[in-house]
């Protein structure tokens, strides 16, 4: 009787640990955001990137940018979403700190790193 008591028991908690898990995995989820205008750029590495804070699981925090600080020319593509650190960052703090990323492709006639207009 004991035995099976045990069994069951463990049965029990092995059924909730999984629930907890299962529940925990499923509220987290990634999110991105892409806007392109030029579908050639959408595959070319990004001219550059920025941290866009949120806490609470991505609740709180909002930002505008200005893609013409960096793009004066115009921006081909423009991405949001996360990475290995920022995914990391949210976790390690418990969803409290839950940064995104910022990705801007300039237009490729334009060069974000000194705002030169090439010919």
């Amino acid at each position: 009787m004991k035995a099976q008591n045990r069994i069951v028991h463990s049965a029990r908690a092995t059924f909730a640990t999984l629930a907890l898990v299962l529940a925990a995995t499923s509220t987290t989820g990634c999110y991105k955001a892409t806007f392109v205008e030029d579908p050639a750029l959408a595959k070319k590495d990004p001219t550059h990137e920025e941290w866009a804070d949120h806490y609470v699981w991505g609740l709180v925090g909002d930002k505008d940018y200005d893609v013409n600080e960096w793009c004066p020319q115009g921006a081909g593509v423009v991405k949001t979403g996360g990475n290995v650190g920022t995914t990391a960052l949210t976790v390690v703090t418990l969803g409290v700190y839950a940064p995104r990323k910022v990705y801007v492709t300039c237009d490729s006639k334009t060069l974000a790193s000194n705002n030169q207009v090439i010919p």
